[in-house]
């Protein structure tokens, strides 16, 4: 769950809450439209339809980054508060054992979709647990080792299936797109003031040019509507809107997952993208 700061319409202090299941979809919406100019596609172009062989990777990937966060879906439905902030966690706060429950939930929710999005999701998961401070402790080393050999069963099978074009190098570019759009995704979904330069710090499997500067121009004063400048334009469309369901509930002290919805009141988060001004 992402979790910010806002200030409430009466003007005092609230929490905005977004779903990781929007943000994840949000990231696939960023991804479905990008590849304009100097910018890559993901994969490949959506123009080239079927007569492309690596369209079907790309609707792979695209539905891997949709889906990279369903594991959410349980837990968001009926969310628990941690008992020492007596609020509901974010998902850079939950304890150990929910944490890798919802990323086995994502990973085996990718594999329905194939070997490819399993790897990609999966390794998604991997690089954020690294990134942890609880990565050595027993119950994620050993979900770390058990989802390494489970990652290289799918991606020798996905190999397998066509050798001259699922490359090695394939796959880490789409896990790549992943991490990607998911920090976009993130980015906005944050709020944050000013700018955001995604590629600025570039990943090792995307091209070094494909960098675009995100800045956060003009917001309503009920924080739901935003304006965000782009340069250079990257995305396949003139301009681009975008949309998520939230919500927001008093910044104060909540005995269980059940009272924090019952406070809550829709709140839904609009961003209209369009060409910096020369």
């Amino acid at each position: 769950m992402i979790r910010r700061d806002v200030t409430l319409p009466d003007g005092q202090p609230g929490w905005l809450r977004i779903s990781q299941v929007d943000h994840a979809r949000l990231s696939a919406e960023l991804a479905s439209r990008w590849g304009a100019g100097q910018f890559s596609p993901v994969i490949c172009s959506p123009y080239d339809g079927d007569a492309n062989p690596l369209h079907g990777v790309r609707n792979e990937v695209l539905a891997a980054i949709c889906h990279h966060d369903d594991g959410w879906l349980p837990w968001e439905a009926a969310p628990s508060i941690d008992p020492d902030q007596a609020r509901l966690p974010s998902f850079l706060e939950m304890q150990l054992p929910a944490a890798i429950d919802i990323w086995q939930r994502s990973v085996l929710a990718a594999e329905n979709i194939g070997l490819l999005a399993a790897w990609v999701v999966a390794g998604h998961f991997l690089a954020f647990r690294e990134e942890a401070d609880s990565r050595d402790q027993p119950v994620s080393r050993s979900w770390q080792v058990d989802t390494t050999g489970r990652r290289r069963e799918w991606l020798a099978q996905w190999q397998g299936l066509c050798p001259e074009r699922h490359t090695r190098q394939l796959a880490d570019q789409a896990l790549s797109w992943l991490q990607w759009f998911d920090r976009l995704s993130l980015w906005l979904s944050l709020g944050r003031p000013g700018e955001y330069i995604l590629g600025k710090d570039p990943l090792k499997n995307l091209r070094r040019n494909q960098t675009a500067r995100f800045v956060l121009v003009d917001t309503d004063a009920a924080a739901e509507n935003h304006l965000v400048e782009v340069s250079p334009w990257p995305f396949l469309v003139p301009e681009l809107v975008l949309s998520v369901p939230g919500s927001r509930v008093p910044q104060d002290m909540y005995t269980s997952g059940e009272q924090w919805l019952s406070a809550s009141v829709s709140s839904g988060q609009n961003w209209r993208l369009v060409p910096a001004k020369a």
